[in-house]
């Protein structure tokens, strides 16, 4: 039935690890970060903690290819995104490659390492996420699963702009303000 529905046949056979809350989600994200050769973070609301940008700067360092597509101009929440800006710009300048996605507000919360482990469920890549909410989700170690995200996350980039940190390095003084005064209030987004 499964495979009238999508068309694919359901995957089975593969290892699955429920992740609760920041306690159980944080350790695994960054020991799957620590581990990595080829990182996507997909993620509606993209304010990465100090721990998590220094992670994925040691990642690039280490040339590890972390590509993380985020919301464009249709974010439900501008506060969220222009507190995130700071940290994007460091990561930009770093190497780490960002889309800005623009068909539509994407909300996919996932995370795929070496094409052969998914993480995917309600944590977004915030700190709000990591330490607040109640989160839930689930590691698959398949390179079926995380191989057939890989390829819906690639089709994606044909509806991004890919970001540039040149660019990023000039925005204004009044975009910079507005970053500096939604990071005051970041815990909350």
């Amino acid at each position: 039935m499964l495979k009238q529905t999508i068309g694919r046949p359901f995957i089975g056979g593969n290892d699955i690890r429920i992740l609760n809350n920041g306690v159980e989600i944080l350790p695994a994200m960054l020991d799957a970060i620590e581990a990595a050769e080829r990182l996507r973070i997909v993620t509606a609301y993209c304010n990465p903690d100090r721990l998590l940008v220094d992670l994925l700067l040691a990642a690039k360092e280490k040339g590890v290819d972390v590509r993380i597509p985020v919301p464009g101009r249709y974010c439900d929440s501008r506060m969220s995104q222009l507190a995130g800006y700071q940290s994007m710009c460091r990561l930009l300048e770093a190497g780490v490659r960002f889309w800005m996605y623009q068909r539509t507000m994407p909300h996919t919360k996932a995370l795929t390492v070496d094409s052969a482990l998914a993480v995917i469920g309600s944590p977004n890549l915030n700190f709000r996420s990591m330490g607040k909410d109640e989160e839930c989700c689930v590691a698959v170690f398949s390179p079926e699963v995380a191989g057939q995200l890989d390829e819906r996350f690639d089709d994606d980039y044909r509806f991004a702009d890919e970001q540039d940190a040149e660019q990023w390095a000039s925005r204004g003084r009044w975009r910079r303000l507005q970053e500096r005064l939604c990071q005051l209030v970041e815990e909350q987004l």
